[in-house]
């Protein structure tokens, strides 16, 4: 959400192809981040939207509303209006059903809970709690944004009890900062557990990798900025040092730190797997079980 009240979120669906954007620029940098720094309601983002390719939406859609009550949900070649006094948008694509015959049994529950209960603070609590997921990819946290008022409501891994209020008015005058979400929060076994039982695993991956010592001074020649177009929208792929250590740094992952295993080959260790990367002939090459994509250097600087 920004300081207007025009509020987004992305919802991963089976892959749609997006065939409109043909002709039509990639935006040099992240389309999103302009949408927010530049635009106060879906109208203007839409207009912004629709000026540039929006090919990375073929494996997610792009759910947006303002503080007028608007929303809308953005399946790369189709746009879906609110139609009512709500929208429901979870993991598929509504243009590829007819008659609302959904194949998703919590668009359905959530459908049920605001047909039949109050619209409040309340019954988004219990949409969250009802909805949430406790699977293999479990839900870490929920939110319930107010935008016409600014304020948002955090939960943290599955409790519903106790809730963080944010008023971003407020935190917008604290300046840049990063916090740490668990901390906000008391302490919830079933999610230090979780992430006991990820960090476990993670230390498994690395103990099988073939690690080595290299000088620093060979993690100079790699520093700088890298470009790719995955999935249509161009990523950049930041690469620092720190104290002697090597940094990989994306939107998706956040900053890294790359352990080598040769001069040239690193890895770092993420929720999902190892994810492998190679400096090679100018390029930084990243793999992992599902992705192999090369990023051009752009730049020597970070």
């Amino acid at each position: 959400m920004n300081e207007k009240g025009l509020f987004y979120d992305f919802t991963a669906t089976p892959f749609l192809e997006v065939t409109k954007s043909e002709g039509k620029p990639f935006y040099e940098g992240n389309l999103i981040h302009k949408m927010m720094q530049e635009c106060a309601n879906i109208d203007e983002a839409i207009e912004l939207l629709s000026s540039y390719s929006l090919k990375f939406l073929e494996r997610s859609q792009l759910i947006i509303g303002d503080a007028n009550g608007k929303s809308a949900i953005i399946e790369g070649d189709l746009i879906i209006y609110k139609k009512g006094i709500y929208q429901i948008c979870t993991n598929f694509s509504q243009s590829k059903y007819q008659n609302k015959a959904y194949p998703c049994d919590r668009y359905k529950k959530v459908e049920n809970m605001l047909k039949n209960n109050k619209v409040d603070l309340d019954l988004f609590c219990n949409i969250l709690n009802e909805t949430h997921n406790e699977g293999k990819y479990k839900t870490q946290y929920s939110n319930i944004y107010d935008l016409k008022n600014k304020i948002i409501y955090l939960y943290y891994f599955h409790d519903y009890d106790n809730f963080i209020k944010i008023d971003l008015k407020m935190e917008l005058q604290k300046g840049k900062r990063t916090i740490e979400m668990h901390k906000l929060f008391p302490t919830n076994t079933r999610a230090e557990n979780y992430r006991k039982k990820i960090f476990e695993m993670m230390e498994e991956w690395k103990e099988k990798k073939n690690i080595v010592s290299l000088n620093p001074d060979v993690y100079n020649s790699y520093i700088g900025k890298y470009k790719i177009n995955f999935d249509g929208m161009p990523v950049i792929i930041t690469v620092t040092k720190d104290k002697n250590k090597l940094y990989y740094s994306t939107s998706e992952f956040g900053k890294v730190e790359l352990i080598p295993e040769s001069k040239t080959n690193f890895f770092f260790v993420y929720i999902d797997g190892i994810w492998e990367i190679e400096f090679k002939d100018n390029k930084v090459i990243t793999k992992s079980k599902d992705y192999s994509f090369a990023a051009t250097r752009i730049s020597n600087k970070n």
